[in-house]
């Protein structure tokens, strides 16, 4: 996996009793279609280039401690989804007990270390068929938008500095998943967590980007110090905005009581098993990062609205790309949600054609607006 292909990273959370620890982490593979919630083009120059190629290190890093998802289990947020969309149908609910109040068994899996030690491919690990048997069917439930509860935080700017894999991963979804476990509402901006620790200790003394899973890394390892006590500043200048570690104890004590549990992966999203995983974790809550050549997305259109349904009326007039080619730009991103009823006129003839419905995932950007 590389940033020049369109990969990602999600982190889930679950609280270990013992030292109020969170966490799961993982990776898209193939993902075709994004419709994002801001206008990439900013009034002034914003960094694309912060998500950097991951190294052999980084590689080896992923395989050896990040999980291959293979099974994703309704949690209560996910039942009380679904059964509210089922009673809005005038449909029976589901049994309660299909949820798993234990969070850290929503989701399972084993590394790819442990796949290719019992003997295994990824491809064999993953065979659809068990992949659909595992995983518990969506019904019919056409969106979820995570970024519209008040566990998300409100759409940041990581400005002219590097960051966007720290800004993504950190911000964005450990601020989301500890804040929906402890019950906080951080929608006002009230509280979130600072990309200037992960990013300060992890760029190597230099504005050159990091990845994704070292950043994980950095979070399950050390935690991440809240904004309110380590303000992240989005300017490259002064460069201690990027550079400057920590130097007081009450920082990095902050830090330390949010570390991250688990860091996984999803694969083969270019598939119908692949893509409901993804959204399974979605349902569940869980925010999803990837990287993507962003400067290299092609074939723009302004979602359209379908007068047959309402499910696409929060997403009517933001843009969608159906396609991208290489241009050697990574860009750290956030997946928060899907929607099965988006109408991309590609043709722009303003009449639904077949194949201008969409199945989309999209994203919350953190590029200024």
């Amino acid at each position: 996996m590389n940033c020049r292909r369109q990969t990602g990273q999600f982190q889930v959370d679950a609280i270990e009793s013992s030292s109020l620890r969170s966490g799961l982490l993982f990776f898209l593979a193939v993902l075709v279609l994004f419709s994002l919630g801001a206008d990439l083009r900013a009034q002034e120059p914003r960094r694309t280039d912060g998500c950097r190629p991951p190294t052999d290190e980084e590689k080896q890093w992923m395989k050896d401690n990040m999980i291959v998802t293979k099974t994703v289990r309704p949690n209560e947020l996910a039942m009380k989804r679904l059964n509210g969309f089922r009673k809005a149908k005038g449909l029976d609910a589901l049994p309660a007990d299909m949820a798993i109040a234990d969070e850290a068994s929503c989701v399972d899996g084993k590394t790819q270390a442990q796949i290719e030690k019992e003997g295994m491919t990824l491809n064999e690990y993953l065979a659809p068929a068990l992949t659909e048997a595992a995983n518990p069917p969506l019904g019919d439930l056409p969106a979820v938008d995570n970024s519209l509860e008040d566990w998300f935080p409100p759409v940041g700017d990581q400005g002219t500095i590097g960051s966007c894999a720290a800004y993504s991963s950190t911000y964005y979804t450990m601020t989301s998943q500890i804040a929906r476990l402890r019950g906080w509402k951080v929608s006002d901006g009230s509280e979130s967590f600072s990309p200037r620790f992960t990013y300060n200790l992890v760029n190597t003394g230099q504005d050159a980007g990091t990845w994704l899973s070292t950043v994980y890394a950095m979070e399950q390892a050390h935690g991440a110090a809240r904004t309110s006590v380590w303000p992240y500043i989005p300017s490259s200048s002064p460069s201690s905005n990027y550079l400057d570690w920590p130097q007081t104890a009450n920082i990095w004590k902050d830090a330390i009581n949010y570390r991250m549990g688990r860091s996984g992966m999803v694969f083969n999203i270019d598939t119908e098993a692949g893509l409901k995983t993804v959204k399974s974790l979605l349902l569940n809550g869980y925010i999803l990062n990837y990287a993507t050549d962003i400067s290299g997305w092609q074939g723009f259109y302004k979602i359209k609205d379908d007068p047959s349904t309402t499910a696409d009326d929060a997403l009517v007039g933001q843009s969608c790309t159906t396609y991208c080619q290489y241009w050697g730009t990574g860009h750290g991103m956030t997946v928060v949600g899907f929607n099965d009823n988006l109408w991309c006129d590609v043709n722009e003839n303003n009449v639904l054609d077949t194949g201008e419905n969409l199945k989309s995932l999209f994203s919350s950007n953190h590029l200024k607006k």
